[in-house]
């Protein structure tokens, strides 16, 4: 078994999730972990929610209704053109979407490949 690395991270509005994956006997297993709320005023009920999803194969099936919403904080190369397809796809489905956000996945493919370049620091 491998050690999880980090698939994608991504944020909305009052939270957001991180795309986890790892390495089991050749294939790609994936989960999400995530949370939301506790950011409206008091006299509201808002409480903040965590999540933990279990394990999937399949990656397309972690993908959120509000996908088409999430700002790209980082994406592993390696996933970044099926990541942006899903959204792009999610956004095509959604009845309202900024389209005009493309552009962050492409600057998050771009920073994460930039990070990983760097000696790292000891």
């Amino acid at each position: 078994m491998s050690n999880p690395i980090l698939i994608a991270e991504y944020g909305v509005e009052g939270g957001g999730e991180t795309i986890f994956g790892r390495k089991q006997d050749g294939a790609w297993l994936f989960w999400t972990e995530g949370s939301s709320g506790g950011i409206l005023d008091d006299e509201l009920d808002d409480p903040v929610r965590e999540w933990k999803t279990d394990e999937r194969a399949e990656l397309a099936s972690l993908v959120p209704d509000w996908f088409h919403f999430a700002h790209p904080i980082a994406l592993h190369p390696e996933f970044a053109d099926q990541l942006t397809a899903l959204w792009r796809q999610s956004c095509l489905n959604a009845e309202f979407a900024p389209r005009d956000r493309e552009h962050n996945w492409l600057i998050a493919v771009e920073r994460w490949s930039q990070a990983q370049r760097r000696p790292r620091q000891t």
